[in-house]
């Protein structure tokens, strides 16, 4: 493990066992529906946790289509998933409280657990689809009343620039919700710990908001939107060139 690797983990640690006192808080807020305050305190953890493990990785993004996040919370943000910093990078330029769909597997990571609890992460286990499908169409219902959810069609890292093939279920139930869904293209992401040897390596990456859209708008069938968000989140499709670094 590099110097940088273990500064990485050790700084999450650090966030999320200082950072839990204000558990209760959050959940307390919740109860009472004072929600605007409980999101508040959990996108600054989030925000710090995010943009601290990028500063200690040595990792620099950039932002682009900033101007294309959506003030409102209904949204469902469709990315392409290159390494296991996708999560920090979207987490620390997007300012909402976003559930991401994970694996049951993590559900049982002590503290980590507990805030993606917090942050609402619907658990998936991945060998039951109808099952899995049952939990994101659920989450797909909480997206409805105003809080976000990331999903990652491709279901797994792919480690390299080159898509995988969208699992295609998922994103039918999302389309069938009707959310405004906004693509996001990540650039490069999986240079930082994947391309290296799954050591952590300082690089420059790119985030790449899109415009959002609502599927019920668009005109076009459930395939043609499917294939509309390959193609635009797609990192070889990308006017900003996503290998020019």
């Amino acid at each position: 493990m590099t110097f940088r690797t273990f500064t990485v983990y050790l700084y999450s640690f650090f966030i999320m066992t200082g950072s839990i006192i204000l558990l209760p808080f959050v959940y307390f807020f919740r109860l009472i529906k004072w929600n605007k305050a409980a999101d508040y305190i959990t996108v600054k953890l989030t925000t710090a946790w995010s943009r601290g493990s990028l500063y200690f990785a040595g990792v620099k993004h950039r932002l682009y289509g900033k101007e294309n996040i959506p003030e409102h919370n209904n949204i469902c943000i469709i990315s392409n998933h290159q390494s296991y910093f996708d999560i920090p990078i979207i987490l620390g330029n997007i300012p909402k409280v976003i559930g991401f769909i994970s694996k049951k597997e993590l559900s049982r990571i002590p503290l980590l657990n507990l805030w993606m609890y917090v942050i609402r992460c619907p658990f998936i286990d991945r060998n039951d689809r109808d099952k899995s499908l049952e939990v994101i169409n659920n989450r797909l219902a909480q997206t409805a009343q105003g809080q976000p959810m990331l999903l990652f069609p491709e279901g797994t890292r792919s480690k390299s620039q080159k898509m995988n093939m969208f699992k295609r279920g998922g994103l039918l139930t999302v389309i069938e919700a009707d959310p405004t869904i906004l693509p996001i293209t990540l650039c490069n992401t999986h240079k930082i710990y994947e391309a290296s040897g799954h050591k952590v390596t300082g690089t420059v990456s790119k985030i790449i908001v899109h415009k959002a859209f609502k599927p019920s708008e668009t005109g076009l069938a459930t395939e043609e939107i499917i294939n509309k968000l390959e193609e635009t989140i797609n990192p070889f499709n990308q006017k900003v060139n996503c290998e020019e670094m």
